[in-house]
């Protein structure tokens, strides 16, 4: 008998796949997976490297919802803010005039690198002064510079030119050239510390900038009922990114503060204005009326006269406040004699100023609505559903009875007042026609006297908000930089390396 010896690492059937067969059959080239992994990982170390890191930087405001400005205590603001939209706030955040001042006070029209063997190191400033000599608005094209620091002085180079200039003792401004920038030696820096190193200088058109930040700058709501803003920005430089958002932040709040200042100067003018005629008119008024009395041998219209005057405009008053309580009862009444069973709901809080009437509604309601849920539970045949609907027809005709009285109470009030109406009528007529035209001119005076009253206390209101203009905005977070960049990711990057140096082998 002849024995078939097989290895452990045979397939004993070819069509089933043996894991182990396939490790031990790739262990054989493991220096090819180490190999490939590591080269992997240092081009993954290189990459990381010298590959500019972006980080991401982040601030939050909350947008005030409240009315600015101090008030005098008799009257309102002329002007408030309420109802602040949010989605508003944020398109005037990255409007194009708030970003071209951020990047006029910022300077962002100049753009500072250290030079570096592979790569530019991004600057906030240079070591040294920088002053732009020219207006933002005449960089209508980008221009590279290139500054290096020598023993003897700054050599400039410009890229686009090709052309080098050398300006010694490091100051710019003691040479004549055309560049559009001078450069001076700072104090705070030694010449040992900058000799040999090579700075970029790259100007941009302001549109340019304004544009490349309204990319950059993310703005976004935190929260669907919440009045905060989150700013967000991302950059290489994380001090530059800070500097942004907090002079966007500032500038954004000025203008907010200007807009209304302005409008409080505005008021200010238009009340002087309007005291000018004003003045005139009062001053014309006085002396018409001064004229009129002497003209018509006139003293003063007599204390009584006035008081009737008064009387009657308070008795007429009164009469117009009972004609409408009379009306309102009546369409109470005629609303219950209109139903056609005692289960309808009577209308309450409609004016009726009769305190028993008043409870009587509101009792007759709740029974009514005591009754329909009884009905809907027990049945219209159930005693106590029986029980309830005599109450409220009873209760009904209390209800109508109590308004009876009260409009009959009504009607007598206001026979009494128009009857003290036509007497006071009558006193009224009785003025002489020159006391009334009299009586008329002051009047006048009167309106035009309260208006002019009026308009000062505004000035003053406009002139106390002009100096004191609030915020309308709270900085809850300053711009603050993550730690760890956005890009590139180390983790991600090393474990991308990691796959492909295991998976290159087999290819």
């Amino acid at each position: 008998m002849q024995l078939h010896s097989q290895t452990p690492f045979e397939e004993d059937n070819p069509s089933t796949f043996n894991i182990k067969y396939e490790i031990f059959k790739y262990l054989n080239y493991w220096p090819w997976f180490v190999l490939s992994m590591l080269l992997f990982l240092v081009g993954s170390f290189i990459y990381l490297r010298y590959t500019p890191k972006i980080y991401s930087t982040h601030a939050k405001i909350k947008i005030l919802d409240e009315n600015e400005g101090i008030e005098l205590p008799t009257t309102a603001l002329i002007v408030n803010r309420s109802n602040i939209n949010l989605e508003n706030e944020m398109e005037i955040l990255r409007s194009y005039p708030i970003l071209e001042r951020v990047v006029e006070r910022l300077g962002l029209c100049a753009r500072f690198f250290e030079s570096g063997r592979i790569k530019s190191k991004p600057l906030v400033n240079l070591p040294f002064k920088f002053k732009l000599s020219v207006p933002h608005h005449s960089l209508i094209e980008p221009h590279q510079f290139s500054v290096v620091v020598e023993e003897a002085g700054f050599k400039i180079r410009i890229e686009n030119k090709s052309l080098e200039l050398v300006f010694p003792e490091f100051d710019t401004t003691k040479k004549e050239h055309e560049l559009p920038f001078e450069l001076q030696w700072s104090s705070k820096y030694t010449l040992e510390e900058l000799i040999g190193r090579e700075f970029e200088v790259s100007l941009v058109p302001k549109k340019w900038a304004i544009l490349d930040l309204k990319s950059r700058i993310k703005i976004e709501p935190l929260g669907q009922q919440s009045d905060l803003l989150g700013i967000h920005i991302s950059g290489q430089n994380t001090l530059q990114s800070e500097r942004i958002i907090n002079t966007l932040i500032e500038v954004f709040n000025q203008d907010d503060v200007l807009d209304r200042q302005q409008i409080w100067e505005r008021t200010i003018k238009f009340v002087d204005e309007r005291f000018v005629d004003l003045s005139m008119e009062l001053d014309s008024i006085e002396s018409y009326k001064m004229n009129f009395k002497v003209d018509n041998n006139l003293v003063d219209v007599s204390t009584d006269v006035l008081d009737n005057l008064k009387q009657q405009s308070q008795s007429s008053e009164k009469l117009f406040q009972v004609e409408n309580q009379i009306l309102v009862s009546e369409l109470i009444q005629t609303s219950l004699l209109a139903q056609n069973t005692s289960v309808s709901l009577l209308p309450t809080n409609i004016g009726i100023e009769n305190a028993s009437v008043n409870t009587l509604l509101k009792d007759f309601n709740a029974m009514v609505l005591q009754y329909q849920k009884l009905k809907s539970s027990a049945g219209a045949k159930n005693p106590a559903v029986v029980l309830l609907e005599a109450n409220l027809e009873d209760f009904k005709s209390n209800i109508n009875r109590s308004i009876s009285a009260y409009i009959e109470q009504l009607t007598l009030t206001r026979d009494q007042l128009s009857y003290r109406n036509q007497t006071f009528q009558s006193k009224v007529s009785a003025i002489p026609e020159k006391e009334q035209q009299l009586r008329a001119i002051e009047r006048q005076q009167s309106i035009k006297e309260t208006l002019f009253i009026f308009l000062l206390q505004k000035k003053e209101e406009a002139s106390v908000n002009l100096a004191v203009t609030e915020p309308t905005l709270k900085v809850v977070e300053y711009s603050i930089s993550d730690f760890l960049p956005i890009s590139p990711k180390p983790r991600i990057i090393y474990l991308a390396a990691f796959l492909l140096g295991l998976a290159a082998p087999f290819c």
